[in-house]
């Protein structure tokens, strides 16, 4: 718990760095730009389904 007597200048513990939330930032744009090539690669597998004649969706 946080030290009532203590002011913001001093130090109770490590300070929480700077690169954190860029680096969660960071992860978030990542698994977006994952699901979206992941979506691109979906259309695509339904696409040739598609283009497929030998693919028979009723049977």
């Amino acid at each position: 718990m946080l030290d009532p007597e203590m002011s913001d200048g001093e130090e109770g513990g490590e300070p929480i760095p700077q690169l954190v939330g860029q680096e969660i930032r960071g992860q978030l744009d990542s698994l977006d730009v994952r699901r979206r090539i992941e979506h691109i690669r979906e259309l695509r597998r339904l696409r040739e389904l598609l283009e497929d004649p030998d693919f028979d969706e009723l049977g």
